[in-house]
């Protein structure tokens, strides 16, 4: 099946699902609430009827529930046309950031670069696939060069401060901790296809570090680099 196909059986699907029946209710109700108000807007009553506000909280919460589905549609679309083109801004699924200045920073850094909000930058080449934080356009000479960026907050915790190197444990971990996160930048490049990545880090001891394993590591060499970029107080 291809993708526009898979796309329109997709889509189709959740039209399908659309509960058109909570859309009419909703206008019922909305209906039924200005008719029961109709007699004190022209004043032959002054009494406010008790079921109007019951009508309009029943229409909103029957709209409010065709427009979820309505959302599902849209972030489907942005999706499948960020595959077909190979990348483009989608709404990331839900994760855990753990500290919750790390969403803020991602956010920061999305608006310095002039990303929209809530979204993320996905890159498809080949079998990779991998979501950025942002994305910008520089101009290095006479050559204007896409720039990949991703945010990395608060790790200076895994940082040992007796000997400024990483913690063994945070280090050495198996499927987490830095072999993970240098496996998503071997990702980043290779989805990158020779465009530069960078890590902007709110940390400079945490930047400095990364770049050291960067180095050392020749398909990352030269490939990618943690910039020390951090966020202006609040």
């Amino acid at each position: 099946m291809s993708l526009i196909t898979e796309l329109v059986a997709r889509i189709q699907a959740i039209a399908e699902g659309l509960p058109t029946e909570a859309v009419r209710s909703g206008a019922d109700h909305l209906e039924t609430a200005s008719q029961a108000l109709a007699p004190v807007a022209d004043g032959s009553s002054s009494t406010l009827p008790g079921q109007a506000l019951a009508h309009f909280t029943e229409a909103l919460t029957h709209l409010l529930n065709a427009r979820d589905h309505l959302g599902r549609a849209h972030n489907l679309v942005l999706l499948y046309a960020a595959t077909l083109q190979g990348e483009g801004w989608v709404v990331p699924p839900p994760r855990h950031h753990g500290n919750p200045f790390n969403a803020r920073y991602e956010d920061w850094v999305r608006r310095e670069n002039g990303g929209p909000p809530d979204r993320e930058y996905l890159v498809i080449r080949g079998r990779d696939r991998a979501m950025f934080d942002a994305v910008r356009t520089d101009r290095r000479g006479d050559v204007l060069v896409h720039v990949l960026i991703d945010a990395k907050g608060k790790y200076a915790q895994f940082i040992d401060k007796t000997t400024g190197d990483f913690h063994s444990w945070w280090e050495h971990a198996q499927n987490s901790g830095l072999p993970k996160m240098l496996e998503t930048a071997l990702r980043h490049v290779r989805a990158g296809a020779g465009r530069p990545v960078e890590w902007w880090c709110a940390e400079r001891e945490f930047a400095h570090l990364l770049n050291e394993r960067f180095r050392e590591d020749r398909r990352l060499l030269g490939r990618i680099r943690a910039v020390y970029r951090p966020k202006p107080q609040e």
